[in-house]
């Protein structure tokens, strides 16, 4: 089973390794230059003693106790030797005349561990004075045979241990930094994996940090977009549906007609006009589809519009939809002209066809006045039943109404408001009284 990679894992590790690194390089380097410090500091003082002096002569004194409780005195010794047999042992073992280069610095620490400070230090110059060679030493040692250090503490343990402390301190702040962060994170997470497409249009939390904050709007988003769309594919199936129920009627009947027709070796004529209403059914089918398709993509392009004469559309529409007057009692009233306007024929007839749809089917009894001038339509339907005020544009659902008028009216009102079109609804008594004019 493969281990997924984890940023937080692979952040924290490395941050350690790359602090614990650089804090242990530098304790390195300090150790390096107190070292460096100290062995330039005692060539010094033994050049100086040694230049100081006319021939061989040691000279050793006793420091003041550096612990009053463990009554620890320190011992140094300079010395000046011109003859190598007159070193201390300590030398005579350690070294060789031949092997000491002129002017360089020797030492040598007596330890008994690598934790523990040194017993006793010796430090040897060979050098040239008065054109002889002379051997400038220095021993420093513990004047208590009891005490078997020259410090407390090695200075190198301080310095390691002070390491150790700040990586330890490092790590504590990391944990706590990359705690901080992941929080955050994770709440995220878990709002971005509870999220419903009630809480879509909620207020998003704070996260605490910007970035974290912008990623949740953009999930947000993204989700409300694809929830957009699938909404806008539910709506088009409705459209579709209610849209191009009438077309799909039209071509039906006439083609039961024309079959008639056909049989009984009927006029020509007839059957040609027979014909050309299928024809007309499947131009609107098409225009419809073509419609519904571009308003639920949104691409933000207008349908191309055409020299189109407002009144025959208006007339065509209300003989396709005469079927909805069977078995009722309206006096239908038409009022068209001839003029002509720069208009998608495919949008306009959706919103003609749906106000006079709206009309016929909503009046039992009654009258239905339908005006057309120029880019203006008027479409009034009234029931003479009841004085009960009846709001054509109530319903919202299937269930209200089997006609889907709902769908209609929605559909109408995104194609209005899309093209910035004028359009004004009132209620009337029995019935409504609806105007569109085809003009922004």
């Amino acid at each position: 089973m493969r281990i997924m990679p984890s940023i937080r894992l692979y952040v924290l590790l490395s941050m350690l390794l790359t602090g614990g690194g650089i804090i242990w390089g530098l304790s390195a380097l300090s150790s390096y230059y107190f070292v460096s410090g100290l062995d330039i500091s005692t060539r010094n003082s033994m050049l100086a003693f040694a230049y100081q002096q006319k021939n061989d002569k040691q000279f050793t004194f006793v420091t003041p106790e550096v612990d009053s409780i463990k009554k620890q005195k320190r011992t140094i010794t300079y010395g000046l030797i011109k003859d190598w047999k007159n070193l201390p042992l300590v030398f005579q073992n350690t070294y060789k005349p031949s092997e000491l280069v002129l002017d360089k610095f020797y030492k040598h620490l007596e330890k008994t561990s690598l934790f523990t400070p040194p017993k006793t230090g010796s430090f040897i110059i060979k050098i040239m004075k008065d054109n002889e060679i002379y051997y400038a030493t220095l021993i420093i040692s513990n004047g208590d045979k009891k005490i078997n250090s020259i410090s407390d503490l090695n200075n190198f343990v301080v310095i390691n241990l002070t390491a150790l402390a700040v990586i330890i301190l490092f790590t504590l702040i990391l944990l706590f930094v990359m705690r901080q962060v992941t929080l955050p994170v994770k709440r995220l997470k878990d709002w971005a994996k509870n999220l419903k497409n009630q809480q879509l249009s909620q207020d998003i939390p704070d996260f605490h940090y910007s970035e974290l904050n912008i990623l949740a709007s953009l999930i947000r988003d993204s989700l409300d977009s694809v929830q957009k769309s699938l909404e806008r594919e539910k709506k088009f199936l409705g459209y579709a549906s209610h849209e191009l129920r009438t077309p799909i009627a039209v071509s039906h009947s006439n083609s039961e007609l024309l079959k008639k027709l056909i049989e009984n070796n009927c006029p020509r004529e007839k059957q040609l006009q027979v014909l050309a209403r299928i024809f007309r059914a499947n131009l609107t089918m098409t225009s419809l589809t073509e419609t519904l398709l571009w308003l639920n993509r949104r691409e933000g392009k207008e349908l191309v519009a055409r020299d189109l004469q407002l009144g025959i559309l208006t007339e065509q529409l209300v003989n396709e939809l005469k079927y909805l007057t069977e078995g009722k009692v309206i006096t239908l009233s038409v009022e068209t002209d001839h003029s002509s306007s720069e208009l998608p024929e495919g949008v306009c007839r959706i919103i003609i066809s749906n106000l006079i749809r709206n009309a016929f089917q909503h009046t039992t009894e009654g009258r239905v006045f339908i005006k057309q001038e120029g880019c203006h339509l008027s479409v009034i339907n009234q029931n003479s039943l009841s004085e009960e005020r009846i709001d054509v544009f109530e319903g919202n659902s299937l269930e209200k109404d089997n006609l889907g008028f709902g769908l209609g009216l929605s559909l109408t009102q995104r194609i209005i408001e899309q093209y910035q079109w004028q359009y004004e609804a009132t209620d009337i008594t029995g019935g409504k009284s609806v105007s569109v004019i085809f003009k922004r």
